[in-house]
């Protein structure tokens, strides 16, 4: 009995259609599958590594090994949304184990440009670097630096006019020359001016890239923060010590809606306990038995703030810290030794006191 013919590997005709073309395969990040073998090689200019930031995964699935035999490269097709979901920066690389993985627009670049390696530049120029680790800097493409944030991610400049092609007329377009992206139809991601489908985004990191057009920070912001966060500190200090400051901080404490989003975080997070008015009352207490500073030109008796029937948890202050002793008295509740309704305070420090204000 003859032996039926043997039937054709699945991605056959895929395959062969990619043969002739510089073609670069997706790898899904995150999804257990068939381990790639990455064609791209990273180099870096820097003393030490720099990719101990970009995001990391511990498993992947990639195409098959026809597939991945006849294409010219392979590339991560996450696109790595911010907290909020928004698509505003991509990836240059990713971690995968010990490994790396390019990102689609970083991959699509080396093959443009007929490299054989993908290179960055560390940031460990950077006077700040010293404190946060050294990072990413940049893409290094031969014709100027890319910059990139310390995980190798650069920002997108979207364009608002960007429209996807028909794929039905793509055999009547004059594609020579030209960089195809197909994707899912269907597949949206959330960017900053709107939903957009994830074809549309990759071909715009891809020419973003390519032209050097991504959004940058200038190269003295970091240093303006800095200086900014500290001529601030200062000014508070001085404000609090003058007592000028000290009734608008309680205030911002207490109702300001930037301090309040810790009690109203958004689905997916835990809020704060208690709430932000019972916040600002034991604020008020706190600074009501001369927590912050008083006056230097007027000096202030403080009077004892109203009872509060609540609990107050404490793991760093002591027995005789003033918002004990304005409470009026106080039950303890100590492991080590017990101090009685009215009893002279211990001068150790408590490790996890419960204590009732009344």
């Amino acid at each position: 009995m003859p032996r039926p013919p043997a039937l054709p590997e699945p991605g056959h005709e895929l395959a062969q259609a990619i043969a002739p073309n510089d073609a670069v395969l997706p790898v899904v990040l995150g999804e257990a599958g068939r381990t790639p073998r990455v064609k791209a090689r990273f180099v870096y200019r820097g003393t030490s590594d720099p990719f101990g930031f970009a995001p990391r995964f511990t498993a992947a699935s990639g195409p098959s090994a026809l597939l991945e035999a006849n294409a010219t490269g392979l590339a991560a097709a996450n696109l790595a949304p911010d907290s909020d979901g928004v698509v505003r920066r991509v990836p240059v690389a990713f971690r995968l184990g010990d490994g790396l993985v390019p990102g689609m627009a970083a991959e699509a670049l080396r093959l443009l440009s007929g490299r054989a390696d993908i290179s960055v530049v560390s940031d460990e120029r950077d006077p700040l670097s010293f404190l946060s680790g050294i990072g990413i800097a940049g893409l290094d493409t031969g014709k100027g630096l890319i910059p990139t944030g310390k995980d190798g991610r650069a920002w997108l400049r979207y364009e608002a006019d960007s429209r996807p092609l028909d794929a039905s007329v793509l055999g009547a377009l004059p594609l020579k020359g030209a960089v195809v992206v197909i994707g899912l139809e269907g597949k949206v991601v959330q960017t900053p001016l709107g939903p957009d489908g994830t074809a549309s985004v990759v071909a715009q990191s891809i020419e973003n890239l390519l032209r050097n057009s991504v959004l940058i920070r200038p190269s003295w912001a970091k240093l303006a923060e800095a200086l900014f966060l500290a001529g601030a500190g200062a000014a508070m200090i001085v404000l609090l010590r003058i007592g000028l400051a000290e009734s608008a901080l309680l205030r911002h404490l207490s109702d300001d809606s930037l301090v309040g989003w810790a009690w109203s975080p958004g689905a997916g997070r835990m809020p704060a306990p208690g709430s932000q008015a019972e916040f600002g009352a034991l604020m008020r207490a706190w600074a009501g038995a001369g927590a912050l500073p008083a006056p230097m030109s007027k000096p202030t008796t403080r009077t004892s703030p109203r009872p509060l029937a609540r609990w107050l948890t404490v793991s760093t202050l002591r027995r005789d810290d003033p918002v004990f002793r304005a409470a009026g008295g106080f039950d303890a509740i100590d492991r080590d030794r017990g101090t009685p309704r009215g009893g002279a305070p211990p001068t150790p420090p408590v490790r996890t006191t419960a204590v009732r204000l009344s």
